[in-house]
């Protein structure tokens, strides 16, 4: 499996899995992000809840329906409150967490896909949430 970090941390290694070197893939991250998150989020209708996590920290000033955990202020501690309300959203979010998981048990849709042919990774993801589905509804 792949190593991630150690992948960032090497400028060797990144050429090879990008094409570029380190200094020009961390020059293009920030507007890579940026842009993908958008795509995503102005698609969603407005009436649909969004629940995410910390990473998503940005999109709350921009969107009205998105739901995020709150944040522990520094040196502080959550109140009551915000602790209920951080777990009620995480025993939602689980569920997705754990459909998520049982999907990347199918390798193709984790490992990197070299092959050029158009949409064939949509149908590899089609494939994959479908066999999980089924393995659902047979378990």
């Amino acid at each position: 499996m792949l190593n991630l970090e150690h992948i960032l941390a090497q400028d060797r290694l990144m050429r090879a899995m990008t094409g570029m070197n380190l200094k020009s893939f961390e020059e293009m991250l920030p507007s890579f992000t940026e842009a993908y998150e958008e795509k995503i989020v102005e698609h969603i209708p407005g009436e649909i809840p969004i629940e995410g996590d910390l990473g998503f920290q940005g999109l709350q000033n921009e969107f009205e329906n998105i739901h995020l955990p709150h944040k522990k202020p520094r040196g502080k501690g959550l109140t009551e409150k915000q602790k209920e309300e951080n777990k009620a959203l995480s025993s939602k979010r689980v569920k997705c967490e754990h459909a998520h998981a049982g999907i990347k048990r199918y390798n193709c849709v984790v490992s990197i896909y070299r092959n050029r042919k158009t949409g064939f990774d949509d149908q590899l993801m089609l494939i994959a949430t479908g066999l999980w589905n089924f393995y659902l509804k047979t378990a």
